[in-house]
């Protein structure tokens, strides 16, 4: 089955979007070596790992969307929430930092990354429930048989 051009766009962008997490993963270890002195370093290693994980699955789904696979379907809406909490761990390290620190003040600036990926979020969800889309999903053979 053919990938419509919305579906292709959305490929687009998922991969686009698993490039960026996997570059911000990378950036937020390198330089690093292999010793975790502190807690913030630990934090990044962690961050950084689950920034690849969502990039890793990102490119998954959009291998799945581009075959017009279900499962590639049901990756996508699930992905489109994950993708907002992906970035959950700097606003929590942020607020951290503002209560603990002295000499870090509020800002709303860690905040304006926010808005373009809930903008991608919001799109996926409407996209991949639309019923033209849901349909074009639905005839694919299922590979487990009848169900």
């Amino acid at each position: 089955m053919q990938c419509s051009r919305g579906l292709a766009i959305a490929c687009v962008s998922i991969v686009i979007l698993s490039a960026l997490l996997l570059y911000l993963a990378y950036s937020l270890v390198e330089g690093q070596g292999f010793g975790i002195d502190s807690t913030e370093d630990a934090f990044f290693v962690i961050e950084s790992i689950i920034f690849a994980g969502v990039a890793v699955w990102g490119l998954a789904t959009a291998v799945g969307v581009w075959r017009v696979r279900r499962w590639g379907r049901t990756s996508a809406l699930w992905l489109s929430c994950a993708v907002f909490l992906v970035y959950l761990p700097n606003v929590i390290r942020y607020a951290f930092l503002v209560k603990t620190a002295p000499d870090v003040g509020l800002s709303w600036e860690i905040l304006y990354p926010l808005v373009p990926l809930f903008g991608v979020g919001i799109w996926w969800l409407i996209l991949f429930t639309r019923q033209g889309v849901k349909d074009q999903f639905l005839q694919q053979p299922n590979p487990l048989g009848p169900m």
